[in-house]
């Protein structure tokens, strides 16, 4: 799924992690740019294309004090993330999402957690945005951030060959963040600086998954 960068933004492009309540209306504006300007796109078509902006739902996954830190190994697709620690589980919305939840954006975040981790239970809402435009990859996606609440059991990686999944105390992810930011994905750097807001946020919709 792409948004003409245009529609998605005007003449104001945003930058960093964009709560809910820093968002044009709350972030009634992009979403529903997302939900009724959105098109589907050959990625190999927009991938250098920065006029499109690629959507990508980005679950930050929490239970309790704890909150599941990925490292993107080299058999992963995307070769620019390669070897680089994560806090979203993330990926672009695909046709296939219209036809499973009335809201194609939910639908594809919930498609994607259940293809990278195993999930026993939980409940999943948006909180905020992340753009930036410092990078060949950055300018040419837009991420939805959603918080994923886990009820119990442990998230597991699906995908051990393309990306490593475990549970750490949020202190100890933000530790090592600070201690080395160059090893962490721009995304998770720009949501690491504003977490408290990730934490405290109240999703204006919430799922169930899985």
């Amino acid at each position: 799924m792409v948004v003409p960068r245009e529609v998605l933004f005007g003449d104001v492009t945003p930058h960093g992690f964009i709560p809910l309540g820093a968002a044009p209306e709350g972030g009634r504006v992009w979403l529903s740019a997302i939900r009724e300007r959105g098109s589907f796109a050959p990625r190999s078509g927009v991938e250098d294309d920065p006029s499109k902006k690629q959507i990508i739902p980005y679950a930050v996954l929490l239970r309790g004090q704890d909150m599941l830190l990925l490292h993107r190994l080299a058999g992963g697709g995307e070769r620019r993330l390669h070897h680089l620690y994560s806090v979203g589980v993330g990926g672009h919305i695909n046709r296939v999402d219209e036809n499973r939840h009335d809201d194609v954006l939910l639908a594809g975040a919930r498609r994607e957690l259940m293809e990278e981790v195993t999930l026993t239970g939980g409940r999943m809402g948006v909180v905020g945005f992340v753009n930036d435009e410092t990078n060949a990859v950055g300018s040419v996606h837009f991420g939805v951030v959603l918080r994923v609440d886990v009820w119990g059991g442990t998230p597991v990686s699906r995908e051990p060959d393309e990306l490593a999944a475990e549970l750490h105390p949020i202190r100890e992810v933000l530790a090592r963040y600070a201690a080395t930011p160059a090893a962490f994905e721009t995304w998770s750097c720009l949501v690491l600086s504003g977490l408290d807001r990730v934490v405290e946020a109240v999703p204006p919709s919430v799922v169930t998954v899985p």
